[in-house]
């Protein structure tokens, strides 16, 4: 019973905390403001923190998976290049957790997709796959 108790008290403090952490910590940015910035020249680093089969099967040209080691290779020497992270749907576990990773190495333009790949497609804006 005790240990119950431990761990309902752990898994509640642990939603808390990411809760606090997640969704306000790192803003949404609309589909058609990147667009526009990526058309303006701007360097964006889009990151894509789906898994390999779905990026594989279509994502947004210039993005690169979230893997690991592929990812770190590329991350821009810049700090303060705007890094973009995108799911299939918006704010998700996976994009907060890439985003609070790259604010941990010293990242500061680090915003999340408005309604993820879904709300990129939805805007009808461009996709490549492979």
């Amino acid at each position: 019973m005790k240990s119950f108790l431990l761990s309902v008290i752990f898994c509640f403090v642990s939603a808390v905390v990411f809760a606090a952490i997640s969704p306000h910590e790192f803003q949404s940015v609309d589909p058609l403001s990147i667009k526009s910035e990526l058309q303006k020249g701007e360097q964006v680093l889009l990151i894509d923190v789906r898994g390999a089969s779905d990026f594989e099967l279509g994502h947004i040209r210039g993005a690169i998976l979230a893997d690991n080691q592929r990812m770190d290779k590329q991350l821009p020497g810049d700090k303060n290049q705007l890094i973009v992270i995108y799911d299939d749907g918006g704010h998700s576990m996976r994009a907060d957790n890439i985003a609070l990773r790259l604010k941990n190495l010293g990242y500061n333009k680090i915003k999340i997709l408005d309604g993820g790949l879904r709300g990129w497609m939805s805007k009808r804006l461009p996709m490549t796959s492979g």
